[in-house]
């Protein structure tokens, strides 16, 4: 007798917790509170650590493309060529058209947030 009144409470316990869970402005609340990050995923060969520098000759291209970012669609993305806006699009060719040492950079923001990757591109 005392086994099967055990049971019935554990089941009220468990059928009262259920029904008493998250509440729809407790999930809201949970989701507003959340805070995601701009990540830049992918890089481990276009900007690896430690940095090397790439080598191409004028007239060659370096292309940086297979990137993804987070949050997906929501990240505004700009590359710099020396500090020069050059892109806003998630893949960019760099054309090296003189010779020089070029720092390019790609940058995700997101909700006043921002991370960056830099990598150094040598042009003979």
């Amino acid at each position: 007798m005392k086994t099967k009144l055990m049971i019935l409470l554990i089941a009220a316990i468990c059928c009262s917790s259920a029904w008493s869970g998250c509440k729809k402005d407790d999930v809201q609340d949970q989701e507003d509170a959340s805070i995601l990050y701009p990540r830049i995923f992918g890089d481990n060969i276009l900007f690896p650590v430690p940095a090397i520098t790439s080598v191409i000759t004028v007239g060659q291209t370096k292309v940086f493309s297979g990137l993804t970012y987070s949050p997906a669609d929501q990240v505004a993305v700009t590359w710099k060529v020396n500090d020069a806006v050059v892109a806003t699009s998630k893949d960019y060719t760099f054309t090296g058209t003189a010779k020089g040492l070029f720092t390019i950079s790609v940058e995700a923001a997101y909700n006043n947030m921002k991370t960056s990757r830099t990598c150094k591109v040598q042009v003979n």
